[in-house]
């Protein structure tokens, strides 16, 4: 039986790799891949146990189980192999296949993993799993059931990293060209389609549950004044840049936000209350306030936008809201549209402040 991480994790570990790879058209579980290119490597070169290692994301030159097979293999998954380790290390590091049947003869062997696994390894096969030639894992099979690994195992392990390679890519360019489709170009947040899905999938569950949630709608101020003098591309520089600031605070809370349109974004904070949505409100606000906007005209010349922009903020909490009898579509409806009111109640009352439903 194979030993893996979650498809989440994967997705998470092979996320720096796709983007080295060629473009494809399907997704594919990352965890069925993972583990059925195993159990092929597996019935086509038998042996006792095998395991994928790839890139640590913030380790360089360090590698991490992602699945194993074999005695011990459930102590694997997860583990952290240093840059430069054993052979399954050189492996990654040079880009160069190894076969050995003798492996602890060599001085690069590790026995850590052994003792791990409580498992001796006898003889070992490696190959590099690359894109344009660069490592970005390996595949590893110990133990051949017979005489020892040959170099027709090795021919066709090659084989098995090539197609877990190109199968990686499917689902991570599916995923992107999924995230495409539900970000805004500009800012990078997500958009009003995912933003409406999202946030009745969470009222939902927060009514299902009686969680709070708390939904955030900022509307920029004198943003019309900065597009007069500076022109659109400054513009849209400038909403690009405040995009960034909101997604990087609010994220520190856990929320999701998203460009509703023009200068407007919505955050929305699942399993909240009204304390944190308070302090997430004036953290935004006293943000875009101080808010040094650095842009760059066609020309190349680089212009400050240094507090030429405020936000009015308005707020509400699901549990502010009579939802009975509603189902999470127009409570949707429902708490978008008075947090917009209490936006424009903010405006009136002076503009750069945080105003309650």
């Amino acid at each position: 039986m194979t030993s893996c991480l979650s498809t989440e994790e994967l997705r998470d570990l092979i996320r720096p790799i796709a983007t080295r790879l060629p473009g494809a058209q399907s997704e594919l579980c990352m965890r069925e891949v993972v583990t059925e290119t195993l159990a092929c490597a597996q019935s086509f070169v038998p042996c006792e146990a095998g395991s994928l290692m790839l890139s640590h994301p913030d380790e360089e030159g360090a590698l991490i189980f992602v699945a194993s097979f074999g005695m011990g293999a459930s102590k694997l998954p997860g583990t952290i192999l240093p840059a430069g380790t054993g052979i399954a290390g050189q492996v990654y590091k040079t880009g160069v296949p190894f076969l050995t049947n003798s492996p602890t003869a060599d001085n690069n062997f590790y026995q850590e993993i052994d003792r791990l696994t409580a498992h001796k390894t006898e003889s070992l096969l490696v190959v590099p799993l690359s894109a344009f030639g660069e490592s970005v894992g390996v595949l590893s099979l110990l133990n051949r059931i017979g005489d020892g690994f040959k170099q027709q195992d090795l021919d066709l392990l090659k084989v098995f990293s090539q197609y877990l390679t190109q199968s990686m890519q499917l689902m991570m360019e599916a995923k992107r060209q999924e995230d495409v489709a539900l970000k805004d170009h500009l800012t990078g947040l997500y958009n009003d389609r995912y933003l409406y899905s999202y946030l009745a999938r969470m009222i939902k569950d927060c009514l299902e549950y009686q969680h709070d949630l708390g939904l955030i709608f900022l509307d920029l101020d004198h943003f019309k004044a900065v597009v007069d003098t500076h022109g659109h591309l400054i513009g849209s520089q400038a909403l690009a840049e405040i995009g960034r600031m909101i997604g990087q605070v609010a994220s520190k809370y856990g929320a999701v936000c998203a460009r509703y349109g023009g200068d407007e974004y919505v955050a929305v904070v699942p399993h909240s209350d009204t304390a944190t949505m308070n302090e997430l409100a004036e953290s935004l606000r006293r943000t875009i306030e101080a808010a040094e906007l650095v842009c760059k005209t066609e020309a190349g010349q680089k212009i400050v936008l240094e507090r030429m922009v405020t936000a009015s903020v308005g707020v509400v909490c699901l549990s502010q809201m009579p939802t009975d009898g509603l189902s999470s579509e127009s409570a949707r409806q429902q708490l978008i549209r008075v947090a917009d009111e209490a936006m424009y109640k903010a405006k009136a009352l002076g503009k750069n402040r945080v105003h309650w439903y």
